[in-house]
């Protein structure tokens, strides 16, 4: 038995999922979560109480706020052994890239029904290297060969400034845009110790001499081109 969490901010979406899976035993809805800070917040929920974590993650890719490329991407650098599957209304390249770089293991777009998602969800579990909706129009093999190959040369390297554990996840929620008592939760600190760990990362990544913009944007965007976050918005992941 495979137990999954769904983190999607549409609540139909979660009574499709649950009713799909009710009487079944070998997939189990374990947690219906409605934004990624409620799922983060599960998470370290589950390790205090050192409960067993999901087998497998539904995202939906373009949550509000913390978006769901940003939230796989945390999971799987530091949860690298809970599968991910992507949800996605548009049928875009953009978005299928974006799930191949935040190192998810499958595509799937809405609507969705029973037998899409069972079959989905067992070639995940199984080990394929990654799930497509066979409904896409996107030139496959085509993009996902391309977006596979750039993930192995760029997403892999995900610390190349071999940043602290709590540096690295600063950077991450930072991007995601939670507020600093939230990250305070989630880190285990004070909300005046996130500010200074904001300010000592600002120096560290030598963002506060650049002139544009401001300090803030100037983070994000490095963290985002240097591959220690990411965004569900493809124009950042073009970011040099």
């Amino acid at each position: 038995m495979y137990r999954f969490v769904m983190v999607d901010d549409h609540y139909r979406t979660h009574w499709r999922f649950r009713d799909f899976f009710i009487e079944r035993t070998d997939f189990v809805m374990e947690k219906a979560c409605y934004s990624a800070y409620e799922f983060l917040v599960y998470i370290k929920d589950l390790e205090l109480e050192k409960k067993p974590l999901p087998d497998l993650l539904v995202i939906d890719i373009n949550m509000p706020i913390a978006d769901g490329a940003s939230l796989a991407h945390y999971m799987k650098i530091f949860y690298p052994n809970i599968k991910i599957l992507i949800l996605t209304v548009h049928d875009h390249e953009e978005n299928l890239f974006n799930a191949t770089l935040c190192l998810a293991d499958g595509f799937l777009m809405k609507p969705f029904f029973e037998d899409l998602i069972i079959d989905a969800f067992q070639r995940i579990m199984n080990g394929e290297e990654f799930y497509l909706d066979p409904r896409t129009t996107l030139p496959y093999p085509t993009i996902i060969e391309e977006s596979l190959v750039y993930r192995e040369e760029r997403i892999r390297n995900v610390n190349p400034f071999n940043y602290s554990e709590l540096e690295r996840k600063y950077l991450i929620f930072h991007v995601m845009g939670l507020a600093n008592q939230r990250i305070a939760y989630l880190l285990d600190l004070s909300v005046e110790e996130v500010k200074k760990l904001h300010e000592h990362m600002v120096i560290k990544t030598g963002v506060n001499k650049l002139p544009k913009i401001s300090e803030d944007s100037n983070l994000r965007n490095f963290s985002i081109s240097h591959n220690l976050a990411r965004m569900a918005d493809f124009r950042a992941f073009l970011t040099k």
